[in-house]
């Protein structure tokens, strides 16, 4: 269970995925022992799906644009990541994470 957070790494990570400057669509945050850390950031969501491992749990903060051709808007989304191969232990501490 995270017991702290890198408030400074997670807040930057997030403002740059939601700067209308910036090209950056994703920003991935995973445990570094018991804190929660940004990782990585990126622009397409393959590499996003290409950075989560099977045997982690992790979030990510993703950009997103919808609607038709009239109107363009961008919309974020937080995903929270349980790998297949985590065990059940870990994947039940998820709810107690959720706070931060």
């Amino acid at each position: 269970m995270a017991s702290a957070v890198d408030k400074e790494g997670v807040r930057d990570a997030y403002q740059d995925v939601r700067s209308d400057t910036s090209d950056t669509n994703w920003a991935l945050f995973r445990y570094k022992g018991a804190e929660i850390v940004h990782d990585c950031s990126g622009e397409n969501l393959q590499e996003l799906k290409d950075a989560l491992s099977d045997d982690e749990r992790a979030f990510a903060f993703v950009r997103v644009f919808a609607g038709d051709e009239m109107s363009k808007r961008k919309k974020f989304v937080l995903l929270t990541w349980v790998g297949p191969s985590v065990s059940t232990l870990r994947e039940l501490e998820y709810p107690l994470t959720r706070r931060w």
